[in-house]
């Protein structure tokens, strides 16, 4: 049998919401920083301005990994380019089904309720869904190769239209 490993890495569209946090997180910092000079109270708006701007400068920049490897697919998150965590690994034998979104194929599964984890750019590029167990719903950004790899292994299954 032909040995396939594929990796993938898609970098998440950056948050606006991550980025008004990462400001408000320097201004509280600044403005602690400067009122310590005056009462010990401003320790509270320095500490909490420091929590929240390195919260908000890890979670601004998010990629994730998708590596596949002998019918298996892992994913991992990796922050600001530093910080590595797996996600989940997933078994092509568990499929239900996968196919682009919005294809005809994937009709008989709208109406259920699944565990949703979206691992996608929110760039706007074309998705990919895969219902595995009955209980998972996961949302890729298509790659063509990777694609092509996982219908070979599973072609009853991977719809690429």
């Amino acid at each position: 049998m032909d040995r396939v490993f594929l990796e993938v890495l898609v970098a998440r569209k950056r948050s606006a919401l991550m980025m008004f946090l990462k400001i408000w997180g320097m201004i509280l910092t600044v403005a602690g920083f400067l009122g310590t000079s005056m009462n010990l109270l401003f320790l509270i708006p320095l500490l909490g301005g420091v929590i929240l701007a390195g919260f908000a400068w890890m979670h601004e920049k998010t990629e994730f990994e998708y590596s596949y490897f002998e019918r298996e697919l892992s994913v991992d998150r990796i922050l600001a380019q530093s910080s590595r965590k797996r996600m989940a690994v997933y078994n092509l034998d568990e499929l239900e089904a996968a196919a682009p979104a919005g294809s005809y194929h994937l009709d008989g599964y709208k109406n259920r309720k699944y565990d949703v984890k979206d691992y996608g750019s929110h760039s706007g590029a074309k998705t990919f869904e895969m219902y595995f167990g009955g209980r998972t719903r996961v949302i890729l950004d298509w790659d063509d190769e990777l694609m092509q790899a996982m219908r070979s292994a599973s072609p009853s299954k991977i719809y690429l239209q």
